[in-house]
Order: C-alpha cells, then structure tokens, then sequence
C-alpha cells in the first residue's frame, strides 16, 4: 500500500522546499496548484490554498495588510476556484497548529540534532533536544513547518 497526505499552503513554494529539503522529497510535478513530492511509497502533495478560502476560513494564515478584494465569481465554465501564485500569500507566524487531529511521522535517518538546524534553517520549528523521547527504539521529538503544521520525526537510537 502506499501513502499519501495532503497539506493545504498559503505559500505553496515556501511549503514545498521545506518539505524537500527536511525529509528527502523528490519533486515530480509543480504549477500554480500544487506541488507532488515523492520518496518510497509515501507521496506529499501540497495544495495552494484558495484566496476566498484562505480570507474566509484561515484568518491566522493571512496577514492583516495583505487582504484582497472578496473573491470574484468564477469565469463561466470553470469550477475551481481562484488561487494565488505561489509565494504570494505570507505564511502565518511560526506557532503550531496543535488542535490538528492528525499528526505525520517521519522516519527520519540522521540524528535529531541534524534535523533541528536544517528545520531552524528552512524557516521550521523542532522542539529542543530535552523534550525528545524513546519510543520503540526511535528517538522521536516534534516539530513544525512554517505555516504551523506539526508533525513528528522519529530517527534511530
């Protein structure tokens, strides 16, 4: 079986390197959209979230001197709403979302340590060295990606 998950981005671009970079994604297809990223049997797809949605639904990811216009109705014909391009909409504060019911694992194959500088340097969060624990032989901590979506990565020993 393969995996599969999706996360919605005020900045698709910001979303889609910080998610190549930390975990080893391959890209194999980027537009206006979306973003696939790829690696074993688990596929990432990062969705540009919509203006209207955004605006409407996720005050938190917009900040205040970039609010728009209310969405205009669609072209005739067309169902899909309008999205900004990519890297136009500013990510929210760096917080994470923690009333998310889910939670990704990564299974990562570096040290914590390692992860906790490239996710400082790609705009993420990790927790400090002194809230990781053990769990079934992984050392396992948490962390954030810019946009305040959490997940947790487990490395061995």
């Amino acid at each position: 079986m393969k995996l599969g998950m999706v996360v919605f981005a005020a900045d698709l671009n910001l979303l889609k390197n910080f998610y190549a970079k930390i975990f080893d994604l391959q890209l194999e297809h980027v537009d206006d959209e979306y973003a696939r990223l790829t690696a074993g049997s688990l596929e990432l797809v990062i969705l540009q979230i919509a203006d209207h949605y955004l605006q409407k639904n996720e005050p938190d990811l917009a900040e205040p001197e970039h609010q728009q216009a209310p969405a205009q109705p669609n072209k005739p014909g067309t169902n899909k709403p309008k999205t900004n391009k990519p890297g136009t909409n500013k990510p929210r504060t760096n917080k994470p979302r923690t009333m998310t019911p889910l939670k990704p694992v990564f299974f990562g194959s570096r040290p914590l340590h390692e992860y906790r500088q490239i996710i400082k340097e790609q705009q993420g969060a990790f927790n400090d060295a002194d809230t990781e624990w053990s769990f079934e032989g992984n050392t396992v901590c948490d962390g954030w990606d810019p946009e305040g979506n959490v997940f947790q990565i487990r490395s061995p020993g």
